[in-house]
């Protein structure tokens, strides 16, 4: 079969291929709620503390005192092509916390338009959850959201609600890019990288030294087997020639066997390389995603 028509033949397959795939899996723009917590709370007040005689702490007349006090920074944004609308809301939104934490204060400090109208409710019935709302939401639209409760500092906060187009909010990995370094130190990608040279360096040098020795060993078997075969065949040749002919022959054969295995251990220094790139690309990739929030949100 000519080559030319398995190659039409290979690409009617895969161009059906994909066609069957689009239809099965169509390109439809679909909302994307998302939020993030931020890693550095502020503790207002803790519990564990021992405060003066007289001195205590409430909220709407209620005592508090005994409880950390923690505030907490949330951002809410829609990170899908397709807008979220109030409409199209199955689930209310609302920011949960565990049953032992008590939602003191709840607000809004910014958000990327007017017209978006998020706003949030503070809790009624239930102490450890609170209403979020919006009017519309496109790409890249969102809120800054303050959140201040009675509980567990290190508390999880979840997002929960369901809207047309989306199954759920998504919790986006944050990382403060100040402090990137601090958790993935630059020091410990050098040191590595400076081990992998080293290896590289010392490998380099062995396979050097190796063919340089070679070389020699070489040259001194081919003057033993030359010295060997000048004797007359007649007299009785010398025995300790013929020790040296097979101690060179012994050892050459070891250091080839060497040399060969320290061409497998470049597969061994590629595995290092390969492990290497793979750890730099994880952080660049972390470093890159590590602030998804949209940058107009970072303003308030």
């Amino acid at each position: 079969m000519p080559v030319v028509t398995v190659f039409s033949l290979v690409l009617t397959v895969l161009a059906f291929l994909i066609a069957f795939y689009f239809y099965l899996n169509p390109r439809i723009p679909h909302p994307a709620p998302s939020y993030t917590v931020l890693p550095n709370r502020s503790s207002l007040v803790q519990g564990s503390s021992p405060t003066a005689s007289g001195i205590g702490v409430t909220y709407n007349g209620k005592a508090v005192s005994g409880r950390d006090i923690t505030a907490v920074t949330i951002y809410f944004w829609n990170d899908g092509p397709a807008p979220m609308k109030k409409e199209d809301i199955l689930v209310p939104f609302k920011l949960v916390l565990p049953g032992n934490a008590n939602i003191l204060d709840i607000r809004v400090l910014g958000q990327s338009r007017p017209l978006c109208a998020v706003g949030v409710s503070g809790p009624e019935d239930e102490r450890n959850t609170a209403i979020l709302g919006f009017k519309i939401l496109e790409k890249g639209d969102g809120a800054k959201i303050q959140l201040i409760y009675a509980g567990d500092p290190l508390a999880e906060i979840r997002l929960e609600g369901s809207m047309i187009g989306a199954a759920g909010p998504t919790s986006m990995y944050f990382v403060d890019r100040s402090k990137f370094r601090q958790q993935y130190p630059l020091r410990r990608d050098l040191d590595d990288f400076y081990l992998v040279i080293l290896i590289v360096l010392a490998l380099i040098l062995s396979k050097l030294l190796l063919s340089l020795y070679i070389e020699k060993l070489e040259q001194e078997r081919r003057e033993v087997e030359g010295s060997f075969e000048a004797q007359d065949p007649n007299e009785e040749r010398q025995t300790g020639d013929a020790i040296d002919l097979e101690w060179y022959s012994r050892t050459l054969k070891t250091v080839r066997r060497l040399q060969k295995l320290l061409r497998y251990s470049w597969i061994i220094v590629g595995c290092f390389v390969l492990l290497f790139a793979v750890k730099l690309c994880f952080e660049s990739l972390i470093y890159i995603n590590s602030n998804p929030v949209p940058q107009q949100l970072f303003q308030f």
